[in-house]
């Protein structure tokens, strides 16, 4: 009886036939999975890679912003002392206005003054 319920696919022949084949497909399936892998590893070195040039990009931007930044302030510090100067010699100027307005009116009231004791 268990004679009678064998199929076709049950012979030696068949068998053989199946395992070459399920050979096969594992070959095939291993030999996608490891190019898949190897592909998403190499890729990831070729980002990882991408991702260190541009860490070193941001570094030589940051230091480049620092140093305009040193230069910056430098140059404002500057700019202030030499606005600092301009207001002190504004300053004396204006002092000098003074003192010679000043001069001006002492001139003038001695003037006058001569002009009065001379006419009796």
């Amino acid at each position: 009886m268990d004679e009678q319920h064998k199929t076709a696919t049950d012979s030696p022949d068949v068998m053989r036939i199946n395992k070459f084949w399920f050979t096969i497909l594992g070959t095939l399936l291993t030999s996608t999975a490891l190019f898949v892998g190897a592909t998403i590893y190499v890729s990831g070195k070729a980002e990882q890679k991408d991702l260190q040039l541009m860490q070193i990009r941001v570094t030589q931007l940051d230091g480049t912003i620092r140093e305009m930044r040193a230069r910056y302030s430098t140059q404002m510090i500057s700019f202030q002392n030499d606005l600092k100067k301009v207001h002190e010699a504004v300053r004396e100027i204006k002092q000098l206005i003074v003192h010679q307005n000043e001069q001006r009116e002492m001139m003038r009231m001695w003037y006058e003054r001569k002009k009065r004791n001379r006419r009796p």
